[in-house]
């Protein structure tokens, strides 16, 4: 909320004084803040709002407001909760994935809370579509639908090939600054209306692929 924000706000105002016509924000689906249902990018912030979505909201405000001043384009992709290979150390993938390596329990928090998950390459392709639309939007990038995080370990588990008795929920706490996640997901209606696209992945064939590429070993430590 403070020096990266200011430092985006400097770059946003050079890059259009200088001459570029259409700069693409990545936001986040936290912007949100505690909305349950479909989240369309019409809402304004409910609820607790952790400080690294406000900070995107606030940017974004301004990234809108410049544009419009010298007449040029601003693009916000708000990805969802996005998942596949290459995640840092310590992601819930990962720890599954390690855990199942080394045959041992993975200790998890409840996973009571609720995600719209969408997989990497689906942002990926969102992002490319949106750098060639013509109008300033604030856009969101999820796939319309939820699971709870301990359908969705389970699921991910199973396909890995892991015993069911390996994974122990509640063994750890939330974290104390996970941002609220109720039963929410991504309106993609103006994704479908600026792209004429939406994402394509199903929730399996993501998991499928991340474990393949983990065991590859092409972006895994």
């Amino acid at each position: 909320l403070t020096d990266n924000v200011k430092n985006g706000e400097v770059l946003i105002e050079t890059m259009y004084s200088e001459g570029l016509k259409k700069f693409v924000f990545i936001g986040s689906m936290n912007e949100y803040g505690s909305h349950s249902g479909a989240l369309s990018e019409d809402l304004a912030p409910k609820g607790r709002v952790i400080n690294y979505a406000k900070a995107k909201t606030k940017l974004a405000k301004f990234g809108f407001n410049r544009a419009a001043y010298y007449g040029k384009l601003f693009i916000h992709p708000r990805p969802f909760y996005v998942y596949g290979p290459g995640q840092r150390k310590g992601s819930l993938i990962n720890e599954l994935f390690e855990s199942f390596c080394e045959d041992r329990d993975a200790i998890l928090s409840p996973c009571e809370h609720f995600r719209d998950y969408i997989y990497v390459q689906d942002v990926v392709d969102g992002i490319i579509r949106l750098t060639k639309i013509n109008t300033s939007n604030t856009v969101n990038l999820g796939t319309g639908s939820f699971i709870k995080v301990k359908d969705y370990v389970e699921l991910f588990w199973k396909t890995l090939g892991g015993r069911k008795s390996k994974l122990i929920f509640g063994g750890q706490s939330k974290y104390k600054d996970e941002p609220d996640q109720p039963k929410s997901y991504a309106d993609l209606t103006i994704l479908k209306q600026l792209t004429n696209w939406q994402p394509a992945y199903s929730l399996e064939d993501g998991i499928e692929n991340t474990i393949s590429a983990l065991v590859e070993g092409n972006n895994y430590d």
